[in-house]
């Protein structure tokens, strides 16, 4: 019951904390969204509308919506399910013959 809970609160509370994310997460966060598909390609820099577009899609195929946060600010839960689910997808690419 008690993973329920956390799932539930994952999944559908606002985030209590936000920060900026770093240049060197924006750079991993740009290189995912082009590598899983949800950009062709996205300008290094500042944040702009074409990666705030790829990031919302990819919070919706990882059913984040609710800890959405706009302007290149990060919900510190939501950027660790991205990760952990993109080591995942790795690591099942290098094992795929």
């Amino acid at each position: 019951m008690e993973r329920l809970l956390g799932l539930y609160e994952l999944l559908f509370d606002r985030p209590q904390e936000t920060r900026e994310l770093s240049g060197e997460e924006l750079a991993w966060l740009r290189a995912l969204l082009v590598r899983e598909g949800y950009a062709r390609e996205l300008a290094g820099g500042p944040w702009d509308q074409a990666t705030e577009a790829a990031a919302w899609a990819l919070y919706g195929t990882e059913n984040l919506e609710e800890r959405w946060v706009e302007g290149g600010r990060v919900d510190p839960q939501a950027s660790n399910i991205c990760r952990r689910s993109s080591a995942r997808a790795s690591t099942e690419r290098h094992r795929a013959p």
